[in-house]
């Protein structure tokens, strides 16, 4: 028996990985997701103005939103890889979010030591990026692994 070299399918043709959950919980995925979405789309409000929206448009944005939320908790109830693409997008802002904490809380221990507040407040924001950077890793670690899919046993590397 000859051993031959592995080589993964083009990117275009690997196989997606379908599931289904549960649908309780693909009702909660699309109502968070819509919720998140809904959310973005009227805390953006006034920028949207800024940069040249009508109001009218500023103000129907956050229904599409809330409709673009149902339709991405819909594609993560049905399909894995979206699923733990979203998984890992909130891990970086969770983590981000905790080292920003963190971050705060030296800040007042700075200024309590007598530290400028100008200079202090710079704690958190690095904090925060720090933390974000570390959460990524995750998402490197999934897309890498989608990109280089591991080799089946006995395949011979090149």
């Amino acid at each position: 028996m000859t051993q031959e070299s592995y080589h993964p399918p083009p990117i275009h043709k690997r196989h997606i990985e379908h599931f289904r959950a549960r649908p309780g919980k693909t009702i909660l995925y699309m109502f968070l997701m819509g919720v998140i979405c809904w959310w973005v789309a009227v805390q953006s409000y006034f920028f949207l103005i800024r940069i040249g929206f009508s109001p009218a448009a500023a103000t129907r944005l956050p229904i599409f939103a809330f409709l673009m939320g149902l339709a991405l908790g819909l594609t993560m109830g049905f399909v894995k890889s979206v699923k733990d693409l979203f998984a890992a997008l909130g891990l970086m802002f969770v983590s981000g979010g905790v080292f920003w904490y963190f971050g705060v809380i030296t800040e007042g221990f700075l200024i309590a030591f007598g530290v400028p507040p100008g200079i202090a407040s710079w704690v958190s924001r690095v904090a925060f990026v720090l933390g974000f950077l570390i959460g990524s890793v995750v998402l490197c670690e999934l897309v890498y692994n989608w990109l280089h899919p591991k080799r089946p046993e006995g395949a011979v590397p090149e």
